[in-house]
């Protein structure tokens, strides 16, 4: 098979961007010295990096799942609901602590997911039009027993009900 690669002159920056080193465009003057930086007052970015790769982490987990189950779901003929999967995005990226969840396509092509610590956990399944059905289980104050809890509720309400709950651990833990 043969295969046509473009010249490498496709790969040349623009001659409107590229300019020489050491020369700058007629209009400039000398180029301003870099100023030495206090580094007493430098800040520390390490946890906010690492606090960023592991979302992006999540993120790719998520999307190869979500790849995974666009394929079955396909197999077994039933069509992924655009709309549950765009709220489910949208909940994902407007709460970039999350863990990632236990993901899973219902019967009717609404997205489910579960996250789950222990025994506790919380599902959010997805319909559309920033409204979710949740189900909560999660353990009574000094009890063995668990409280059950479910209902509709607005995604932007969802992460506040969870704390005021006190299960937030769940979606972060």
């Amino acid at each position: 098979m043969n295969v046509d690669l473009p010249s490498a002159t496709a790969f040349s920056p623009p001659s409107a961007i590229f300019e020489p080193a050491g020369r700058r465009g007629a209009a400039s003057g000398p180029r301003p010295r870099p100023q030495p930086q206090d580094r007493s007052s430098s800040v520390d970015y390490s946890s906010s990096l690492t606090d960023l790769s592991k979302a992006a982490s999540i993120c790719l987990e998520v999307e190869a799942r979500l790849r995974e189950l666009r394929i079955d779901s396909y197999s077994e003929g039933i069509q992924i609901s655009e709309r549950s999967l765009g709220d489910f995005r949208a909940f994902q990226r407007e709460n970039s602590s999350l863990r990632r969840p236990a993901i899973f396509v219902t019967g009717t092509g609404n997205i489910r997911a579960v996250w789950k610590s222990g025994e506790e956990q919380i599902s959010l399944q997805f319909f559309g039009g920033r409204e979710a059905q949740f189900v909560i289980f999660a353990a009574r104050r000094n009890s063995a027993s668990m409280n059950r809890l479910s209902g509709n509720i607005g995604l932007e309400s969802a992460m506040s009900f969870a704390r005021s709950a006190g299960i937030e651990h769940l979606f972060t833990a």
